[in-house]
Formats: structure tokens, sequence, C-alpha cells
């Protein structure tokens, strides 16, 4: 769920400024799972967040994962494997980072 959650909304569900701040809103998660609603996700992508993202007694399984209606169009038959992937990135060499996202360094730089 928290993985979904970050490719739909492009940001971690419990990012805070610190280390502790993320903690206490992981650890706080019923009051502070929220998806923003400028992210416009459809209702079947909620849903299954907050189905993935929930107390592990009520949390959905992989048979539920695959017949929740967000995958309504989704071929989790024999031949998934075999499916052509819909983005399939240029790595030039092993250390080929140009698929990512710049970021400022000198976040980093701070750290140390």
């Amino acid at each position: 769920g928290v993985i979904l959650y970050e490719m739909l909304v492009g940001k971690p569900p419990f990012r805070d400024e610190t280390a502790l701040g993320t903690q206490a809103r992981v650890i706080n998660w019923r009051r502070t799972l929220k998806i923003p609603d400028e992210c416009e996700l459809s209702i079947e992508a909620e849903d299954l967040i907050f189905k993935l993202c929930t107390d592990a007694e009520h949390r959905l399984g992989a048979d539920g994962i695959k017949k929740h209606a967000f995958f309504r169009n989704f071929d989790f038959g024999p031949n998934l494997r075999r499916a052509k992937a819909p983005y399939i990135p240029i790595i030039r060499h092993p250390t080929d980072i140009s698929n990512f996202e710049p970021i400022d360094l000198s976040i980093l730089e701070h750290r140390q």
C-alpha cells in the first residue's frame, strides 16, 4: 500500500522533515494517512491503498488484490511474465542514474 501510494501520489505517505516526525506519522497512521485532493486518484486507487494500509486482520491478501476493481483490466494470467512492460528504461552502464529525477545534493552536505 505504501509503495502504491508513493507510485501514484509521487511522495511517501508518512514523510516528515525529521526521522522522528516520520516515525510519529507511521505510528499514528490511522490519523495521518491521507491522500491529497490535488492528486485526483480514482476511487479504486484510493480504496486499494486504504485496504492495503490497514490493520493486518483487515488487509487484502493476494487474491483480494487481484480481484480488486483497481486491477479490473489487468491480466494476472500465466502470460504475465511474458508481457511487455509499458516503459522500458534505457540503462547505459551499471551506475547510470539518468532515469532518476535530479536531487539537490546540498541537502546531503548539511547532514555530514
